[in-house]
């Protein structure tokens, strides 16, 4: 699961960018995605129209899987993108919401991810620490990911 973060990462690394589209395509990986990183992206259309044309087409092209984002938090959750947790689950994710201040999609993503059994993919230092220390997800940053994608072999 990418972070928005790791959008302009992406779009600066041809080779990762090339190979990421090949596992995608293949089914080698799948990435998902929730309606908090579409809405960041959004966000940025009139202000930046020409990034937000390259990050939607890239997007386009990897196929990310649009999940519903785990966890309710009144006043952010969107009804019909949204999934009931469990008891555990809920405590975690409350923990991590009152650590986060004004973040609350920060942990809603890694709750996400969690729930999903995938892996975390942030720039957010802070956001990484959460993620894995209240959540407990696995978290890799831009460094990690890019090199990971560079090595994987296409079935």
């Amino acid at each position: 699961m990418l972070d928005s973060n790791i959008y302009d990462e992406i779009l600066g690394n041809l080779a990762v960018r090339t190979k990421l589209n090949l596992l995608c395509t293949t089914g080698t990986i799948l990435l998902i995605g929730t309606w908090i990183e579409s809405g960041e992206i959004d966000a940025m259309s009139p202000s930046k129209p020409e990034k937000w044309l390259a990050i939607s087409e890239m997007l386009s092209q990897l196929s990310i899987l649009r999940v519903p984002v785990a966890g309710i938090i009144l006043d952010h959750s969107r009804i019909g993108e949204t999934r009931l947790i469990g008891w555990d689950q809920s405590a975690l994710l409350s923990a991590s919401l009152k650590s986060s201040g004004n973040n609350q999609s920060d942990m809603a993503i890694a709750m996400t991810a969690k729930q999903e059994g995938a892996v975390l993919v942030t720039m957010d230092l802070e956001m990484r620490k959460k993620a894995r220390s209240i959540i407990e997800v696995p978290v890799m940053d831009w460094a990690e990911f890019s090199s990971e994608c560079l090595s994987m072999k296409i079935d």
